[in-house]
């Protein structure tokens, strides 16, 4: 029984609700990230064009990772509970909303 106070409950994606196993230094390597720099922050400073050549790799170790996610044992059955009793969820997460969502039909 869920206690009538919660509106709502906000997960993050990756070790909560789903197994994946993004390889952050490989994708630092990729974009050559400095270390001790935000990946994100790093790709924001770059030039148009590296910027660009950037994203693309973010985006296909993001891919390749959500290809190969899956849902965290419980994970559905959570989620279905708070539905039920009309609880809102939301989900924080830097992967790109293409990646994401494979992730949660996985």
């Amino acid at each position: 029984m869920l206690p009538k106070h919660i509106k709502a409950v906000i997960f993050d994606l990756d070790g909560t609700l789903v197994e994946s196993r993004l390889d952050f230094g490989q994708i630092r390597t990729d974009i050559n990230c400095p270390p001790g720099v935000d990946v994100l922050s790093h790709i924001a400073a770059l030039d148009p064009q590296s910027k660009v050549t950037a994203e693309k790799i973010v985006a296909r170790h993001e891919m390749e990772d959500a290809r190969n996610a899956r849902v965290i044992k419980g994970a559905k059955a959570v989620l279905e509970q708070l539905e039920t009793a009309g609880i809102s969820t939301a989900i924080v997460t830097r992967n790109s909303r293409p990646a994401t969502e494979m992730k949660l039909v996985n």
